[in-house]
């Protein structure tokens, strides 16, 4: 979902957040399971951080964009 919507900087920013607060709870909670889901916690942080650069690059370059005239 990240990927498909990090052209819209709003939405993209949004999902990343829920992304990475996702995959931290899935991380701690692995944990407490001595382990069990430790993959899918960071896997779950990879498939948030690589729209997330996504997303702040299209803003970068928005807000550079609108800048020049």
């Amino acid at each position: 979902m990240g990927l498909i919507f990090c052209w819209i900087p709003v939405v993209g920013f949004i999902l990343l957040v829920l992304g990475l607060v996702l995959s931290a709870a899935g991380l701690a909670a692995s944990k407490s399971r001595s382990g069990a889901g430790k993959g899918l916690g960071i896997a779950g942080l990879v498939t948030a951080l690589v729209p997330g650069v996504a997303v702040l690059t299209v803003s970068c370059t928005g807000c550079i964009g609108s800048l020049s005239l």
